[in-house]
């Protein structure tokens, strides 16, 4: 199917982008009216918007303006309010009907959490986590996938820009993030997400997705390498290890599979041996760059950060008092700990307390309890293979949960915010099937 034939009114959803740039400019000169005056109004396109598919989509476009939908930033988000509404529109269009085994998944999951002994934490969790049940495998999400990652990426890119002129006009509250250069700090960049290592993380895997779908003809390359570089560019400037290793596994993941997809077109693969002598010349140009401009800001926070002693920027010793937490009882073992207790007493690294596990599969342990965490570990492995046996070509569609299993090993996130929508996201493009209709 080729781009044009998406034939649906998507002026609502333009109209949902020009909003979120009006917010975005309300919040930085911190305009308090205004700010809920946008959240309302877009709370209304949201609710009259005319079919589900387009209501997803919008959902998803507002992500990355999470942070705003509030009176000032820091405050608990109204997205939770929208995330209800469109959670409410799905149940309401499957008959009020849920699977049993999603409807005993949540149950689990609000018993459990009550362990936590923390009732906003566990409530925020217990929505986003209904959310991610509920649209596991629902198609009216697997259907909107190209436009949903078209609009995600666009609304990326609007919130980056703001972000980044919140950074350096010095008014955002989210410049705890810093590297230590020669008796001075430069603030690694956050978007408006407010934490380098997970914007990093939200946007490599964001870049998968769009590369996973301009791969399958449903994005436009144009539009595909023209996102994912000034996506790119972004990640850079947050001095993320795991981020800018990742976004290269990425990239050198689908140069591989493009070639693959191609090996019987000579004019492909002359064209793969021809950017490969691009990408040498350039380098081998950047080393040279770099090796005569490394007096600079740029390149001497990157060169401390791949050049420390410890890369894992004390990572190992976090992981090892995380680790003693959980021995210290065998009923953390059991069911998890409070949130109180895993976010105290944690690892210092450095002049910083570390109070997260830095480690999804260590934080799944800490909060869910062992026995918990291996039913976790086997239902997901059962879903991704459920789906892989199905397919004949996954591999670009994979790529994505390959990041973002990969990111886990240096990155926590259950009770993060952006965690859940990433794991979705990754799961509906491997799960997407392509079809001749889409709204």
């Amino acid at each position: 199917m080729k781009y044009g034939s998406l034939k649906w009114n998507r002026v609502d959803i333009y109209f949902v982008h020009m909003l979120l740039l009006f917010l975005g400019i309300s919040h930085y000169f911190g305009i308090t009216f205004l700010n809920i005056a946008i959240t309302v109004l877009i709370g209304f396109v949201l609710i009259f918007s005319e079919n589900l598919k387009k209501r997803i989509v919008i959902l998803f476009t507002l992500l990355p303006f999470f942070n705003l939908f509030t009176t000032e930033i820091g405050n608990t988000s109204l997205y939770y309010l929208f995330l209800i509404f469109v959670l409410f529109s799905v149940i309401k269009k499957n008959n009020w009907k849920i699977k049993k085994g999603k409807i005993w998944l949540i149950l689990c999951g609000i018993i459990i959490t009550l362990f936590w002994r923390d009732i906003v934490v566990q409530i925020k969790w217990i929505l986003v986590f209904s959310f991610l049940c509920i649209m596991t495998d629902n198609s009216q999400l697997e259907k909107s996938m190209p436009m949903l990652i078209k609009h995600i990426s666009i609304s990326t890119i609007v919130a980056s820009v703001i972000g980044y002129l919140m950074m350096i006009m010095d008014k955002s509250i989210y410049n705890n993030s810093i590297v230590y250069l020669s008796g001075k700090t430069i603030t690694r960049f956050a978007g408006l997400i407010g934490d380098s290592v997970f914007y990093s993380q939200f946007c490599v895997i964001l870049i998968a997705c769009i590369l996973a779908f301009c791969i399958m003809h449903k994005l436009s390359i144009r539009f595909s390498i023209f996102t994912s570089i000034i996506l790119s560019g972004f990640v850079l400037i947050t001095y993320s290890k795991t981020g800018i290793i990742l976004l290269v596994f990425t990239f050198i993941c689908y140069a591989l599979v493009y070639i693959k997809n191609n090996l019987k077109n000579n004019t492909t693969v002359i064209k793969a041996i021809f950017f490969s002598i691009v990408f040498l010349i350039v380098t081998i140009l950047t080393v040279n760059y770099i090796v005569k401009h490394q007096n600079t800001d740029l390149i001497k926070s990157f060169m401390l950060r791949f050049s420390a002693k410890d890369l894992w920027t004390g990572r190992n010793s976090v992981s090892e008092s995380y680790f003693e937490k959980l021995n210290s009882s065998i009923i953390y073992m059991l069911h998890g700990m409070s949130i109180s207790m895993y976010t105290s007493n944690g690892a210092v690294v450095g002049a910083t307390m570390i109070t997260r596990a830095h480690n999804i599969y260590l934080e799944t342990l800490c909060l869910f309890g062992v026995l918990p965490a291996i039913f976790i570990g086997i239902l997901a492995v059962k879903k991704i293979y459920n789906i892989v046996r199905k397919k004949r070509n996954f591999l670009c569609q994979i790529i994505p949960t390959v990041v973002l299993l990969l990111s886990g090993i240096s990155l926590h996130g259950h009770i993060e915010w952006p965690y859940y929508f990433l794991v979705l996201l990754c799961y509906s493009t491997l799960g997407y099937v392509e079809k001749e209709e889409w709204f």
